[in-house]
């Protein structure tokens, strides 16, 4: 596999003359297949980029990559030609962490402001991260860690071959999130959902509400019933919130205002 800039980018769906182009970033060990079906749930003039990190799915034999300056380098390079239109932003944990510094780096590189950003199962960049890194964790610790966590199926954790190839990207996803520091910045000016699982450890609600601090525009917090991965019991519910949010997006600017909201059942 190469490297070039195009493998970054997957475009599950191409819109012509979009008004807003969607960047969505999976969590650790995802990659682009987790949003192949979101742009039929999302508005029509919205066509959505899914990032495709190495390591995984049709990039599984290039290199994982742990460093994030040289993982938003690349993204920044590959989206260039995406610019023509405003671009919103949607990370899951792992790829929250991506998203929002890629966000940044265009701020500041390109003038190129977000219309919106969604932030799910991820506490607020400025909350340290805890001590004792799972990424070094010895294999059996590490599977150990996953299956805690619940993203991984058991029949996938037992499979020594299956996991021999996903470890490296896994590692590296982790390393990256684990090893992250926020460097202090102005708010974006643009509207933030923030999305959270209403047991996850990982990133509890009071965490996910710090994303508050990142945006001079409105904000909302919105829970779902569920641990770290509550996206896959609850993934319709979330893709019509977004929907609304892009139409407000598209209609009119957000003033600031603070909501949070639980799902029921």
């Amino acid at each position: 596999m190469s490297d070039s800039l195009s493998s970054w980018i997957v475009r599950p769906c191409i819109r012509h003359s979009p008004r807003l182009r969607l960047v969505c970033l999976p969590y650790a060990g995802g990659g682009a297949s987790l949003f192949r079906k979101w742009p039929q749930f999302l508005p029509e003039d919205i066509e959505l980029l899914a990032v495709q990190l190495p390591g995984r799915e049709k990039r599984l034999f290039d290199p994982p990559c742990s460093d994030l300056a040289v993982i938003v380098h690349k993204l920044r390079a590959a989206l260039q030609n995406y610019l023509d239109c405003p671009l919103g932003f949607f990370g899951y944990s792992m790829g929250t962490r991506i998203a929002y510094e890629l966000a940044r780096t265009l701020r500041e590189q390109d003038n190129v402001q977000p219309a919106c950003m969604f932030v799910a199962a991820c506490k607020g960049p400025q909350i340290e991260e805890p001590p004792n890194p799972r990424y070094l964790l010895p294999d059996k610790e590490f599977k150990e860690a996953l299956r805690d966590l619940g993203g991984t199926p058991d029949e996938v954790l037992e499979n020594t071959e299956l996991m021999d190839m996903y470890l490296p990207a896994l590692r590296a996803d982790f390393a990256l999130k684990e090893s992250y520091v926020h460097s202090p910045c102005p708010p974006f000016d643009c509207p933030i959902t923030a999305y959270c699982g209403d047991h996850d450890k990982e990133a509890p609600q009071d965490e996910s509400q710090t994303w508050d601090q990142e945006t001079t525009a409105a904000f909302r917090l919105r829970c779902f019933p569920g641990g770290h991965f509550f996206i896959h019991d609850n993934l319709s519910e979330l893709l019509s919130d977004m929907k609304s949010q892009l139409h407000i997006t598209l209609r009119e600017p957000s003033h600031k205002a603070h909501t949070q909201e639980r799902t029921q059942g």
